[in-house]
Order: C-alpha cells, then structure tokens, then sequence
C-alpha cells in the first residue's frame, strides 16, 4: 500500500510542477498594477499610436490648489471623494487609437486602479450613472464616453459616433490582461514625469500606411522594417520657473541610417544670419539629399501638393529639375528684431539660406524683384543673406548675440528661441489662456535625431510653473468678473 501511495505520489508530482510553473508564469491579470492594465492593452492593440501616464496628484499639488480662493475647498472635496474609490497615488495612465483623420483623434482609453470598488460606484450612482453589469463588469456610458469596473480596474473611453459599449469595454478590458510590453515600449511606459507622451512609431504607419498613396511596395516593406520597435518619447515636467519637456527618439538602426537631421556643434548658421541681438530666431540644419531621397521614396508626390500651394515655387522646382536639394543644402537661419506691437508693421529681420547646385543661379534671377523693396540681399558661392536693412546683414567676423539660457541656438536639426525679457507682452493683446504669455522670459528649443528639449522659462523662478499659472488665471477671471459688474 505504501509503495502504491509513493509511486501515484510520484506521477503526480512532475503534473504538479508544470501546473504551478504555468499558474505562475500567465499571472493573475485581476491583481495587475494599473501600469501593467495599460501595458497590456498597448500591447494587444495594434491601432494604439499614443501611450503613456499623467501624475495627476503631483500636478494638482504642485499647482497648489488648495491655496486656491473659493475654490480650493471644493476641488479638494471633490478630490477626496474620487481617492476615496481610486487610487490616484498610482497615476493615471492612457493610450490613444489612430489614424488621426481630418484633426479627429481616434479613440481614448484612461486606466486607473480602483481602491475601493462599492465606494467608486456609490460616487458614481450618486452622480446619476446608472450601472449596467455583465460577466462581471459593471459598465455604463453617458455621450461619447464610457466607464468600466471589473476588479482593480477602472476603464473610460472616450469614442465618438455609435458603438456597442458593452462590447467595446469588455474587449477593452480582455485586451488590458493581455501579455505585458517588453523592451523599448516597456521602459518608456514606466518612465516617472508629471505628463509622459510616448509615440509607437510601427503602430502609427501601421493605422496611416492607407494614406500613403503611390509608395511602392518595396518601399512599404522598407517602412514596416524601419518603424519596427522605434519610439518617440515626450516627458512633462512642471518645475519651479520653467515648463521642460525633454524629448528622446528610441529608433531602429535603419531608420536612424535614413535621418536627414544633423547637428552643428559650432553653431555656424549664427554668422551666417545677420549681426545683431534679435528677440526671435528659427534655424535648420538638414541633409537635403536624404530628404529629397525620403521624398522620392515614401512621399512621392509631396512636392506636386506643395506647389499646388504655393503657386510661386513651380518656377524654381523647374529650375531645380523637380528637387529640393538641388535649391537648398539644408542650412537655413531667420532672426527677428525689436520688439512687434498688434498690427504693426513687419520688424526688423534678417536670413540665410544656403544653397545647393541650382541655388545660386535661381537666386540672381530673383534678385532684382527682391531687392525692389527694402529687403538688402548678398549672394555668394555658398547662400543669401538678407536683412530689412543694413543695420543687421551679415559681416564677416560678426555674428547674431544668442542669449543665456538659448545656447542650444544652431547647433541641433532644429533649434529656436523667443526672448521676450523685456518686452511688453500685454503689447500682443492676446486672449484667455494666451495671456500667459505675460510670465514667460524666453522659450527655447532644439531637436536631433536623438531627442531634444522644448524649454518654457518664466520670469519668476522661485514658484512652481503651475502655481504660477493657476495664480494668473484666477487673477483673469476675476478681474473679467469685476469689469461685468463694476
């Protein structure tokens, strides 16, 4: 007997293992993290083109709501009611469906992680949601947005024109306990910042590669290879004095081969500008012949729709035998100078361009109709510099003054910055929201291949960008208040 009970021991053991093994290798999808929840659904989900996280308690907390008059209260009241059901701590994560057509974004999915469940669907009743439930998921819509509870998940979507809710949320929830991210997506979708913005580059060709028209299909099969595990990552940061959001591209080896973007670590296309300290300067810096290559192979009648808009570049396009490169050689530079007022005249400027072979030559043939104004142009071997007046053309030696905190300013793909120390904003007469514009001290920004920063700085340092911005937009409604009953 005993020998019988060891050897059906035996037998049973090695099935016992390879069921534990498999219990512990699917998981436990209902005590999932909500990070996990949203990585699996980005990951079942091939139309998902944009995903990433909000911090939505360290947004309200460094925009200091509380201390808001009249209001804090009832935003705090209302906080408390919403952590007493969800788990905010945990964050608030989202992904976005494509293709994105005529401005319209796709369908929004939000996870949050439900902390206590009977008190998430009594705030919920007491708001007048009527819930619905079906294999175990409690549901309800109200317009173009929907709500789902099942476990620790709670699921919104936000999708316009008519959808089965039901359907839709269930298969939204199926896909949330699906096999996780790895890699590149994984690590970019744990990325801690107050808003992170990550692009999923193969899902976005993926859901537009219909609009992509007359591509061939070697070149399509060449795109599919590229975007591949590529990424674009945007992380948020609202910090004391100054808006940052720190770029960084994730790209295949491929795709990094076909990059057009370079950088200048001499930053040469200040001298070439103009002289001066201008309040306003954009500058390029491109490989026009990957471009143009880009162009031939993935878009090409792009140039046939540009010129479809700007009557006036056929001309030249026939010059250049129908290519960019043959023009420009990618180094481009405009700067800006004085300070604008609301419908005043055009400021000060000067440019430069450089050339590529036909460049030159398209230019002397334009030269006499642009200098018939006040425009002061110079050609040379290598581009045109032109300026509003002599004050700021090009001279040899000299170069555009970039101010402290815009150093960046020429040496990346893409760089710019607006001064606007100084100046008197409330000049602009902007609206609303644009009136903010009051607290900035300057903007600057730079992009590569690799990355880059968008950089918003205000002019008092010590408070929190949010703070700041909450405080002056209260400050706007009441003063609009005030006006309508003096």
């Amino acid at each position: 007997m005993q020998t019988q009970t060891m050897k059906f021991l035996k037998n049973l053991l090695p099935i016992f293992l390879v069921a534990l093994l498999f219990t512990a290798c699917s998981g436990d999808n209902d005590n999932r993290t909500v990070q996990e929840y949203a990585s699996g659904f980005v990951n079942s989900n091939e139309k998902v083109v944009l995903y990433g996280s909000i911090d939505l308690k360290s947004i309200l907390t460094k925009a200091d709501y509380a201390s808001v008059p009249k209001f804090g209260g009832i935003i705090k009241g209302e906080l408390k009611n919403i952590e007493s059901g969800l788990n905010l701590d945990k964050g608030v994560y989202f992904a976005m469906e494509g293709p994105f057509e005529k401005g319209n974004m796709g369908s929004v999915y939000l996870f949050m992680e439900v902390k206590n469940a009977d008190s998430l669907k009594q705030q919920l009743t007491q708001r007048g949601y009527d819930l619905d439930n079906a294999d175990g998921i409690d549901y309800f819509r109200s317009g173009d947005v929907a709500f789902g509870l099942k476990g620790k998940l709670a699921l919104m979507m936000v999708k316009s024109g008519k959808f089965d809710t039901k359907e839709l949320i269930s298969g939204a929830i199926k896909q949330a306990g699906g096999d996780l991210l790895e890699g590149t997506a994984a690590m970019i979708l744990a990325a801690k910042s107050d808003i992170s913005i990550n692009v999923h580059l193969y899902n976005n060709f993926k859901t537009n590669s219909g609009q992509l028209g007359t591509v061939s299909k070697e070149n399509m099969k060449q795109l599919d290879e590229m975007m591949k595990g590529s990424f674009s990552q945007a992380n948020v940061y609202f910090e004391n004095g100054q808006l940052r959001i720190a770029m960084k591209n994730h790209l295949s080896a491929s795709l990094k081969k076909r990059m057009m973007m370079l950088t200048d670590d001499n930053a040469s296309i200040r001298q070439s500008i103009g002289q001066g300290e201008p309040k306003l300067a954009v500058s390029t810096n491109l490989d026009m012949a990957k471009l143009q290559t880009w162009m031939d192979d993935y878009a090409p009648g792009a140039m046939d729709k540009l010129m479809e808009a700007i009557p006036q570049l056929q001309m030249a396009m026939m010059v250049a035998g129908g290519k960019l490169s043959n023009l420009m050689d990618g180094k481009i530079g405009f700067a800006m100078y004085g300070e604008p007022k609301a419908g005043a005249m055009v400021p000060d400027f000067s440019f430069y361009v450089g050339f590529g072979p036909q460049g030159k030559s398209l230019a002397e043939m334009a030269q006499n109709f642009l200098s018939g104004g006040t425009m002061k142009l110079a050609i040379s071997d290598k581009g045109v510099q032109g300026s509003s007046s002599d004050t700021y053309k090009s001279v040899a030696g000299n170069s555009i003054s970039v101010p402290r905190g815009c150093e960046t300013f020429g040496k990346t793909a893409f760089s710019g910055y607006a001064n606007l120390e100084g100046m008197d904003t409330k000049a602009f007469e902007f609206k609303g929201g644009a009136k903010m514009i009051e607290l900035v001290k300057y903007l600057n920004f730079s992009f590569d291949t690799k990355g880059g920063e968008i950089l918003v700085k205000l002019k008092e340092d010590k408070t929190n960008v949010l703070k700041q911005a909450a405080s002056f937009m209260l400050s706007e409604f009441e003063s609009q208040i005030g006006a309508m009953n003096p």
